[in-house]
């Protein structure tokens, strides 16, 4: 069995405007539907390779808010805790992160298989989490969800039911972007996160990856994970919502002879975002 590379969630405040900006960039993004019965939905980005990108917005409206405050007041700390509900918890805390990076899944072949995988690896999880949406065709898409309590772990999820194959065109873009190469996880204490990624993954790290203090590196599928140590915080002023999970940055293969370079972060909603050819990704 192997875990590879799902989807990254790109947190945004307003889906409508997120998903004008990624399209302003190049990218083909496609209405996904809702979660939660209402409370956020989502826009998807397809990619040749299988992975994608979900925009993922909480929706205006007394629902959201009532849920941020409690969060802030620490009325919901009990999910965490909890066996039968602490998957919830991780969608919760999204609630009041800042937009950007704030997650990513890894696909198993089924629910038991990322069971397998996280009880082999003596990883604490929850009761797996069945989770839905519905598509804006009406289609009900289910799956089930296994949330590592673990920080700067991912989130596994089983195949969709029924399957979602996008249309062809659903995955061209016009900057060429065509698959998710590596993403960047930082921590400040890299050797341990790595041991943990060994664990889950159920592999050694690329070979020569932990040469002089660098990255280790772990292949999930068509993409690899790297983990790198924390940045120094800098001062800033107080913020009045937490920073986001330690996804630092992310690279996206693009054709050969692409000039790599940045996407412009007011347009990604703060999302670090690299488009390099894969030659050299």
């Amino acid at each position: 069995m192997s875990l590879v590379m799902d989807h990254v969630i790109i947190l945004v405040d307003d889906l409508e405007r997120a998903s004008e900006d990624f399209r302003a960039l190049g990218f083909t993004v496609t209405p996904g539907g809702e979660h939660g019965e209402g409370l956020s939905h989502n826009a998807l980005i397809h990619f040749e390779d299988g992975t994608f990108f979900e925009l993922l917005a909480f929706k205006r409206g007394w629902r959201a808010s009532v849920l941020r405050s409690l969060y802030r007041a620490g009325a919901l700390g009990f999910l965490a805790r909890s066996r039968r509900r602490g998957g919830m918890f991780r969608f919760v805390e999204l609630s009041d992160m800042l937009e950007g990076l704030v997650d990513f899944c890894l696909l198993a072949d089924s629910l038991q298989a990322a069971t397998d995988a996280t009880e082999q690896a003596n990883l604490p999880t929850p009761d797996p989490l069945s989770s839905s949406r519905v598509r804006p065709d009406g289609q009900e898409v289910r799956w089930d969800i296994i949330s590592i309590l673990t920080p700067a772990l991912p989130f596994l999820r089983s195949p969709y039911v029924p399957p979602i194959a996008p249309a062809p065109q659903a995955t061209r873009h016009d900057n060429g972007a065509h698959g998710i190469a590596r993403l960047q996880i930082e921590s400040s204490d890299p050797a341990t996160l790595a041991r943990l990624y060994a664990q889950l993954l159920g592999t050694a790290p690329l070979t020569g990856t932990q040469e002089h203090g660098e990255a280790t590196v772990f292949r999930v599928g068509a993409a690899v994970l790297e983990i790198i140590e924390s940045e120094p915080l800098a001062s800033a002023a107080p913020r009045t919502r937490p920073p986001r999970r330690a996804l630092r940055s992310l690279t996206l293969k693009a054709p050969a002879g692409t000039a790599a370079r940045t996407l412009d972060p007011t347009r990604t909603h703060g999302a670090n975002i690299h488009l390099m050819a894969t030659d050299s990704a």
